[in-house]
């Protein structure tokens, strides 16, 4: 389960590491610039929001999380999105 540690809950990668797999859900996940060196998805928001899917889903493991890395802030939320962080994705 992928709140076992603090790399597995602040670092998802489940698309990169199946890609040859797909699942019956899949989550993109991004951080704002704020929670810099807290992985690709943070501790805060994600991990509980994860759970809360799992538990919707009755803990089938048919869930994918991604991280996604791409500059974001507020501010840039708030402007109605990241000029930079567009163009990466």
């Amino acid at each position: 389960m992928f709140l076992d540690d603090h790399d597995t809950v602040v670092f998802q990668n489940d698309v990169l590491k199946n890609a040859s797999e797909c699942a019956a859900m899949t989550v993109l996940a991004s951080l704002n610039d704020d929670n810099v060196g807290l992985g690709n998805v943070g501790i805060l928001t994600g991990p509980p929001f994860f759970a809360a899917i799992v538990a919707y889903i009755n803990g089938t493991g048919k869930l994918a999380i991604q991280g996604v890395d791409y500059p974001a802030s507020p501010s840039d939320f708030l402007a109605g999105g990241s000029p930079l962080g567009a163009t990466m994705m």
